[in-house]
């Protein structure tokens, strides 16, 4: 989760600025603002970490699990931009 986490802002902003060649206030709309003037997803990606490593230092049993997961999750998210490399091309 903590990859999804980091990562969104990245996502958000990328959607704004596209959606931004079409409607250009979008950024200026409340959720994209208070995402981006507040650091809401940075934020959220700090608490996901936080979170992480503390349950890891209190069970440091559960590393090899959270690590599998975690390269599930790579996989997933590898597959993710994948298909939308795919609709891309089908759609230019």
């Amino acid at each position: 989760w903590c990859v999804v986490e980091v990562m969104s802002d990245d996502w958000m902003r990328a959607l704004a600025e596209s959606l931004a060649a079409h409607f250009p206030r979008v950024v200026a709309e409340p959720y994209f603002h208070e995402c981006f003037e507040h650091g809401v997803e940075e934020r959220h990606a700090e608490e996901a970490m936080s979170v992480t490593q503390s349950i890891l230092r209190a069970r440091p049993q559960l590393l090899p699990e959270t690590l599998r997961d975690a390269r599930l999750m790579a996989r997933a998210l590898d597959g993710v931009w994948d298909r939308l490399g795919d609709i891309v091309g089908a759609a230019g």
